[in-house]
């Protein structure tokens, strides 16, 4: 058992170390800012931005005449920034400021509405570009109970030109050129690591337990 929680501990620290994983040849990492506009004014509405799992839960201050920049620190799946719209009032419900950010990570408070694209802290671009802070924009359409805080960029970037992945040839059918991130964040390369080493520690830890299993069974 000591050798199997061993293992464990080896690869879920691995695969967090590959969630950040380096750029591919020929291109280096940018990070992002984002920008958020507004047309028209929420007063009901106090925003907040949550970082990951709720370990970072911070005022936005939003409005026709203000827009908002969310910047992200890290890289790895943890810290994925959403943007929610938090009824004006609601924070009266709660003892204290503590449980009503607690709330608002968990998504108990009554009228809370939770965009669902997030914000990721960087991309990874061509060598070439001579940007050092990629700015996406992105500007409020609707606040939805059903549909959420919804972005015009979530419909423009369906057909939104993607930045060029790391390991493919530009220029190739697998390729668009463009340097320009799609209006939705980009999600890091490092969570396919981490899916493959979730995998094949499945497969480590169901092999030892059948192998076990007929060891006991043969006894």
């Amino acid at each position: 058992m000591k050798r199997l929680l061993t293992m464990a501990v080896a690869l879920f620290g691995a695969s967090v170390a590959l969630a950040d994983v380096a750029p591919g040849p020929g291109f280096k990492r940018v990070p992002l800012e984002h920008k958020i506009t507004t047309e028209k004014d929420y007063p009901e509405y106090v925003f907040y931005s949550v970082t990951g799992r709720g370990d970072k839960v911070v005022a936005v201050k939003l409005d026709a005449k203000t827009p908002a920049t969310i910047t992200v620190a890290g890289g790895g799946p943890g810290s994925a920034t959403r943007l929610v719209a938090v009824p004006k009032d609601a924070t009266k419900k709660f003892d204290g400021e503590k449980e009503f950010l607690a709330a608002i990570v968990k998504g108990k408070v009554e009228g809370a509405i939770s965009a669902k694209t997030t914000f990721w802290a960087f991309n990874d671009v061509k060598e070439a570009d001579t940007r050092k802070v990629i700015v996406v924009e992105y500007k409020i359409e609707k606040i939805d109970p059903k549909e959420g805080i919804v972005y015009t960029s979530d419909k423009e970037a369906k057909d939104a030109p993607k930045p060029p992945r790391p390991g493919v040839k530009p220029g190739s059918e697998e390729c668009d050129d463009s340097d320009e991130p799609a209006p939705i964040a980009y999600t890091p390369k490092g969570g396919t690591w981490v899916a493959g080493l979730a995998a094949a520690c499945a497969f480590v830890f169901g092999g030892m337990w059948v192998a076990r299993r007929g060891r006991r069974e043969l006894v």
